[in-house]
């Protein structure tokens, strides 16, 4: 199962299973070749394989069959949603300018006026999204260090990271070019917004950014980049941009580890499924 996207009914939407099926059914070109294509069996699409018969499946329906039936024990634990048809679900992104155009290491450049949005969508048969109403915003009810409503129109809003149990977001967020980003939660509908890494000043010239926030599988941690390094914040040896390292804390901001320890910036932390971790170094 760590190769596998059992997040999704279809089998293709993991790699381990795209790279082994025809580009023109959903797969991925690899050098090891379309490998669960059955000559003469048809597509390999979910929707083909019909009621199972292990003595006649074709290669790719025998994985479906798989994914089925572990989807079946991850969804009654609550582990995973169905995305059955017609089933709605939250989908929360970024909405920012056009001109908004900083690569991920510039991430000290201020880019103002975004917003983070939740928009309900609707699932449809073949597994594709379709907007089921209007997006809205889920800073409404967060404050700045003065307590004040945030001033949409300087805010920076980056990076969102939903909780496996889908209740709460985590986000990095500047409100303004004097602050630094730093990671916040909101409740998936808009409630109980908060900074969990409070705004420390400027040290060596420089701000101290906490971004990238990524849930633990089992909601119990955060992993951030941070540039607040062991002796304060310094810029890399190469393209001499703020370095960030990976840190991790409780969702309350206790707890605070440092992970890596490399000379340039490790960013973008992921979590596999198993507790393994992805980054971007």
């Amino acid at each position: 199962e760590e190769f596998m996207a059992m997040e999704f009914p279809d089998a293709r939407r993991g790699r381990a299973v795209a790279k082994n099926v025809l580009g023109g059914f959903g797969g991925i070109s690899h050098r090891g070749g379309p490998v669960l294509e059955t000559p003469g069996g048809g597509p390999s699409d979910p929707a083909m394989c019909g009621a199972f018969d292990p003595m006649t499946a074709t290669a790719f329906c025998i994985v479906q069959e798989w994914v089925r039936i572990e989807r079946q024990a991850l969804v009654a634990a609550g582990e995973v949603d169905a995305f059955a048809n017609g089933d709605v679900v939250p989908l929360v992104y970024v909405d920012r300018a056009a001109t908004h155009v900083a690569g991920p290491l510039q991430f000290d450049t201020h880019q103002p006026g975004s917003d983070l949005m939740v928009n309900d969508m609707l699932v449809a048969a073949d597994g594709s999204l379709t907007a089921s109403g209007g997006p809205r915003s889920l800073l409404g009810n967060c404050r700045d260090a003065a307590n004040q409503p945030l001033n949409l129109s300087a805010v920076d809003v980056r990076a969102p990271d939903v909780r496996l149990d889908g209740t709460t977001v985590a986000f990095a967020m500047r409100t303004g070019a004097t602050d630094p980003l730093g990671v916040w939660t909101v409740n998936i509908d808009g409630t109980n917004c908060q900074r969990v890494t409070p705004a420390a000043p400027d040290q060596n010239g420089l701000k101290i950014h906490n971004f990238d926030p990524a849930w633990s599988p089992d909601g119990a941690y955060l992993v951030f980049a941070s540039t607040r390094g062991k002796t304060g914040p310094t810029v890399s040896r190469k393209l001499f941009l703020p370095q960030a390292d990976l840190w991790r804390m409780r969702p309350d901001g206790s707890g605070l580890e440092q992970m890596t320890f490399l000379s340039n910036t490790e960013m973008s932390p992921q979590f596999m499924r198993e507790g393994r971790m992805t980054m971007t170094t």
